[in-house]
């Protein structure tokens, strides 16, 4: 992809076309699948506020599907910005 700037055209690298698409409404940060997440560091605690809170007994796998999108190919960062213990492993700046 190419950005057009007054008389000149820049390749753009992937971190730019990827905050363009953010931008533009294109993508949506919270609904990509993060790879690298381990689900050991979901907070248990935080599915049971949850539970308490929306007065629900469904599973936690249930939560993360309907809440977040998440699914067999992997969690989304919805599902680490709402569950995990330390988000800042795997949410950057």
């Amino acid at each position: 992809m190419y950005l057009r700037q007054s008389d000149k055209t820049d390749k753009l690298k992937h971190d730019r076309i990827l905050a363009l698409q953010y931008d533009k409404g294109q993508r949506s940060y919270e609904d990509e699948i993060n790879q690298r997440f381990d689900t050991d560091d979901f907070n248990t605690d935080l599915f049971d506020k949850y539970r308490e809170v929306m007065n629900s007994d469904i599973s936690n796998e249930d939560i993360l599907n309907i809440r977040t999108g998440s699914n067999k190919k992997g969690y989304t960062n919805s599902a680490i910005l709402m569950f995990a213990k330390h988000l800042e492993i795997y949410i950057h700046n």
